[in-house]
């Protein structure tokens, strides 16, 4: 997108400094996002992308012989965060030669990250918007209790054969509540193979863990044919203006989950 949306032009700063700040926004979003490591990622198209095309359907209508269609299109949100770094933290940053005080920047980067994956996995109802755990038409298994090695395989091959059955065939890709991925941990008795080994013999696509996902978890088809997150702006700093001796800057982005392929997607409804 074009930086001056961003309004960096305005801000008295040099390239040097937008260039530290913008390698602190990738590498901590890169570390944080965990639904773009699960998901295939489409773009960034730029911020003017408001709307992702979706399918025709026909609709009535009381008169004549032609035929009516209208598109299903599909809301980009825009997430957006504000936060601050003193002068002073800057002016040092060039003299000195040291890095910034990102702590605002770091503190914005958590809240909007978990912000964006909450919106993926869960959607927003009250708006419409489905996410890859709420939508409908998904296929569902209710998971049993993972108590002992070996549960969890059991578990995830059920769904798998649910996929298989649909037509889909992997690969597959798995995100996990933080409590069951860590189940995955453990060894089969009087083995040295854990639990999240066997699994990825079945699970080529990856094994991740989200803090987002409250309970149970979701098996992905690979592929962007089934499901994407189209991006129109990716997750950037702009500048704001200045504010008594800090200067406030925006962190902000545009999405959408776009699930072509309801049927290639398992929700593991959790059993706790």
């Amino acid at each position: 997108m074009s930086l001056d949306l961003l309004n960096r032009g305005d801000a008295p700063f040099e390239q040097e400094f937008w260039d530290t700040l913008d390698l602190t926004v990738k590498s901590v979003a890169e570390i944080q996002l965990s639904a773009r490591k699960l998901i295939f990622t489409e773009g960034p198209a730029g911020l003017g992308l408001q709307f992702v095309p979706g399918n025709e359907r026909q609709i009535e209508f009381p008169e004549g012989d032609a035929t009516l269609s209208l598109s299903h299109e599909l809301p980009l949100v825009q997430l957006c965060e504000l936060f601050s770094i003193s002068g002073r933290n800057i002016e040092v940053s060039r003299n000195a030669g040291l890095k910034p005080n990102f702590e605002d920047l770091v503190s914005c980067l958590l809240k909007i990250t978990s912000l964006e994956d909450k919106l993926l996995f869960y959607g927003a109802a009250a708006s419409g918007i489905n996410g890859l755990l709420t939508h409908p038409d998904t296929r569902r298994i209710k998971l049993s209790p993972w108590n002992k090695p070996g549960d969890s395989v059991e578990s995830i091959l059920q769904a798998i054969e649910i996929l298989d059955n649909g037509g889909f065939h992997g690969p597959y890709s798995l995100g996990l509540s933080v409590s069951l991925y860590n189940k995955l941990q453990r060894r089969y008795p009087d083995t040295d193979i854990l639990e999240i080994d066997h699994l990825k013999k079945v699970i080529t696509g990856g094994i991740i863990k989200s803090a987002a996902i409250v309970s149970g978890g979701v098996i992905i088809t690979g592929g962007a044919e089934y499901v994407s997150i189209v991006l129109g702006q990716d997750l950037m700093a702009g500048f704001e203006g200045p504010s008594a001796r800090d200067y406030i800057f925006t962190l902000s982005e545009t999405l959408a989950l776009r699930i072509n392929t309801p049927g290639s997607v398992c929700v593991l409804e959790g059993f706790n």
